[in-house]
């Protein structure tokens, strides 16, 4: 068992958003983080989950993940995600060989610590059509309660690097994972703008599927695949109360 976070491109530390990535083979419980939202995107397996907080359970042997893994990026699997508030813990015990899911933490302010867990099924994800191609999907929160992370994918990117759309003074911080069909393929990510630690950016990078961006806000954030390839992403953005 697993789980790696990785670090913006310059190495510095975002303020309130965080990303990792586990793999599973074996039961693992997560640490119950005090100040801090996790949620767990399944990419791949089923594992039967417990939730708890303290004595307190909200959930046991709930079923989550992926039944199959797709053939193809062109037929991508939309695994279920799970919402953690803080003091929550959850007990994995995979059901496949191997589990794999993204991890991302947001720091909620105290006012927003209260909720309790939240599982979106990725078959009920809101769907946008931005072309006959590019579709996003959202992991939209039915339940009540306080939630600063904002999670979803957009499939077959092509020139639709803005997506999803914020709103027009955000000031927070979003994260990209990449997936390249054919598995060798790249793509070019535009980074212009600047990142809420403050830093100013202007360039360019090649990403691979497996690589994470943190993207600065500008709304210059164009995304060029190379021929013959298909470009997915998984991104999760956060909002801030900062002024520009």
């Amino acid at each position: 068992n697993a789980l790696h976070w990785l670090a913006t491109p310059d190495n510095a530390a975002l303020r309130d958003l965080w990303a990792g990535r586990l793999t599973l083979s074996a039961p693992w419980q997560s640490s119950p983080h005090a100040t801090a939202e996790t949620a767990l995107l399944f990419m791949a397996g089923e594992a039967t989950v417990t939730l708890r907080q303290g004595n307190d359970y909200a959930a046991s042997g709930l079923k989550i993940g992926i039944p199959e893994r797709a053939s193809s990026y062109y037929n991508w699997p939309r695994g279920d995600l799970l919402f953690l508030p803080p003091h929550w813990q959850a007990h994995i015990t995979p059901r496949t060989s191997i589990v794999e899911m993204l991890v991302f933490q947001a720091w909620l302010p105290e006012t927003m610590r209260g909720s309790l867990p939240v599982w979106v099924h990725g078959r009920d994800v809101a769907l946008t059509n931005y072309s006959a191609a590019c579709q996003s999907r959202s992991y939209v929160l039915s339940a009540a309660g306080a939630h600063r992370l904002h999670i979803g994918t957009v499939e077959n990117a092509d020139g639709y690097g803005s997506y999803p759309i914020h709103p027009e003074r955000w000031r927070g911080e979003q994260l990209r994972y990449f997936m390249i069909e054919p598995e060798n393929g790249e793509a070019v990510q535009r980074l212009r703008g600047r990142y809420v630690t403050g830093a100013e950016v202007d360039t360019a990078v090649v990403v691979r599927s497996g690589d994470v961006c943190a993207l600065p806000y500008g709304g210059d954030t164009a995304l060029l695949r190379t021929p013959n390839s298909a470009v997915f992403y998984v991104w999760a953005w956060i909002e801030t109360e900062d002024e520009p």
